[in-house]
């Protein structure tokens, strides 16, 4: 199972919540190791322990310091070329993320 990072901006063009619709602008796709990159983590890392394969888990920008931190981090653990690669991209989407408040970085489980 894999998690996707799927960079989205949410507009809000009224007050109403029937009206935000998210927009998808950049994607990474998840690879089956990043579980056990995620077990190996576990309780470790706050904001990547969140994490989970099987459902969705969003961020904004508000988060990003303490991601960047633990995406930074967890590079030095990474066993294998498609974690570093997901991690690099990750940490590439989480930047852009951390300047822009409308951003947010869904991780969808499978």
């Amino acid at each position: 199972m894999g998690i996707d990072a799927v960079l989205r901006r949410r507009d809000r063009p009224g007050t109403g919540p029937q009206r935000e619709s998210l927009h998808d602008i950049a994607v990474v796709f998840g690879v089956d190791e990043m579980t056990s990159l995620l077990q190996r983590l576990q309780g470790r890392m706050p904001v990547l322990s969140r994490l989970d394969p099987v459902r969705s888990v969003v961020m904004t920008s508000a988060d990003m310091p303490e991601l960047i931190s633990e995406l930074d981090q967890t590079m030095s653990g990474a066993i294998s070329d498609p974690e570093r690669q997901f991690l690099s991209a990750t940490r590439a989407l989480a930047d852009v993320c951390a300047c822009d408040r409308s951003l947010e970085l869904h991780f969808d489980g499978d």
